[in-house]
C-alpha cells in the first residue's frame, strides 16, 4: 500500500481486454474521485504465475482476475495470492454467468461478466472505494492540546487499562488516557468487534478463534466473553468473505 492509493492489478490472458480494462478502471475510479489513482497504480498480468509473482513487489491491494487463464483457473490463483497477502481484495472477471456461484467459496468483492462490464464495473468500484476507505480509516482522537491520527488498519487490539487507552498496533504500543466509550461507536463502524468489556479488537488481524480464545496476528491471544462470543464469530467470519 503506496500511502493512501489503492495499488490495482489486472490478470487476464486477452491483451486486449487488459488494456481495456486497465483504462476503464482508472476512469471508472477517477469519475468517483479517485483522481489520484493513475496508470502507475494499475498493474498488468496475462498469468496467474506472473501475479503470484509480482504482487508483494508491486504492493497489490486489489485484483481483478479472469476466472478462465489458459490453463490455469482464477479460483486457484486467489487461493494461493490469499495465503501471501491475505486481505487482499478480489474481484472475477469471466465470460461465463454460471461462475457466479462459485466464486463466492473464494471471498470476492464483486464479480464482472465481460458482457456487461462497463455497469458491473461501475457498481463493483464503488463497493471497493467503500471498503478501500473503511480499511484506510484515520481515528482522530483530541487528548488536551494534541491530536492523535492513528490509522485503524495498523491496529491489532485497543484495550483498557485501568484510566488508559493501550493502542497494539503494527509500528509499536502506546497509551492515551481517554475512554473508550468515546469512540467505541466509531471503531465499531470500522469493523471493530467488541470482544469482551474494554477490548476491541481488528477482525483482518485475527488468525482464528478456538473455543473462547481470539488468536492474533501479533501472536497474542484474548479470551472473549460468553456473552460476546457468538456475534465475535459472526463479525470475524463476515470480515473474511468480505
Amino acid at each position: 500500500m503506496k500511502g493512501n492509493i489503492m495499488t490495482i492489478a489486472i490478470c487476464d490472458d486477452d491483451e486486449m481486454f487488459l488494456e481495456s480494462m486497465k483504462e476503464r478502471i482508472i476512469k471508472g475510479l477517477n469519475r468517483l474521485g479517485r483522481e489520484d489513482v493513475s496508470e502507475c497504480d494499475v498493474f498488468s498480468y496475462t498469468s496467474g504465475e506472473m501475479l503470484l509473482e509480482q504482487c508483494i513487489q508491486d504492493h497489490i491491494d486489489i485484483v481483478f482476475v479472469d476466472i478462465e487463464l489458459g490453463n490455469e483457473l482464477g479460483f486457484d490463483i486467489v487461493k494461493k495470492l490469499l495465503i501471501i497477502k491475505e486481505d487482499m481484495m478480489v474481484v472475477y472477471v469471466s465470460n461465463y454467468d454460471h461462475y457466479v456461484f462459485h466464486s463466492f467459496s473464494c471471498r470476492p468483492f464483486g464479480f464482472i461478466r465481460k458482457q456487461y462490464v462497463e455497469s458491473d464495473l461501475e457498481r463493483v468500484l464503488l463497493i471497493v472505494c467503500e471498503e478501500w476507505d473503511k480499511r484506510n480509516k484515520v481515528l482522530l482522537m483530541h487528548v488536551k492540546r494534541e491530536t492523535y491520527a492513528i490509522k485503524l488498519s495498523k491496529v491489532y487490539v485497543i484495550e483498557m487499562q485501568g484510566h488508559n487507552m493501550c493502542f497494539d498496533m503494527i509500528n509499536g504500543n502506546f497509551d492515551l488516557k481517554y475512554p473508550m466509550k468515546k469512540i467505541e461507536h466509531e471503531l465499531e463502524e470500522a469493523g471493530f468487534i467488541k470482544i469482551r468489556r474494554g477490548i476491541m479488537v481488528n477482525p483482518f488481524m485475527i488468525v482464528a478463534i478456538k473455543e473462547n480464545v481470539v488468536y492474533m496476528r501479533n501472536g497474542k491471544i484474548y479470551p472473549v466473553s460468553r456473552a460476546d462470543l457468538k456475534e465475535t464469530r459472526k463479525k470475524w467470519m463476515l470480515s473474511k468473505i468480505m
